[in-house]
């Protein structure tokens, strides 16, 4: 988990929201971080440019065997990356309550949701380094911004 808090940090440093993300496969550690914002991609969470990254660099898109930390609960497009990447393990910090207290708002589903309904649902650890984690979020002081409606 701190390796995916060191990457979050480093998205904050990047002017991105504070999400990381690790994953140990192996010998071989992949950490990422959002990058939304830089790269204006939607889909540029943490969780899915980790798995983006480790399948360049290790050739594969199945991870059984690796273990997963993501600094806050994933969100349904990443809880679903996870499960189609076969991910063995995933290691959560901050809850989806954590995440709402610091006005990330979008989604309101929960992970779990997700992968009790997988065939092959990963194994979740929560509250790792859970404090540490909401800490990130709290100490970012930014609300996503969002366009205008009408």
């Amino acid at each position: 988990m701190d390796e995916a808090i060191q990457a979050a940090r480093r998205a904050v440093a990047a002017g991105e929201t504070p999400f990381g993300a690790a994953m140990l496969a192996g010998d071989t550690l992949v950490t990422a971080g959002n990058t939304v914002s830089g790269s204006a991609d939607c889909t540029a969470h943490a969780e899915i440019n980790l798995l983006r990254e480790a399948g360049r660099r290790l050739g594969r898109w199945h991870h059984e065997a690796a273990i997963v930390a993501t600094t806050a609960e994933p969100c349904p497009m990443c809880a679903a990356a996870l499960v189609f990447a076969r991910v063995g393990v995933v290691a959560i910090g901050a809850t989806i309550q954590d995440v709402r207290a610091a006005g990330f708002t979008e989604l309101q589903f929960p992970a779990e949701e997700t992968f009790a309904r997988a065939s092959r649902p990963p194994r979740v650890v929560a509250g790792i380094r859970r404090d540490a984690c909401a800490e990130l979020l709290a100490g970012c002081g930014r609300r996503e911004s969002r366009p205008p409606t009408g």
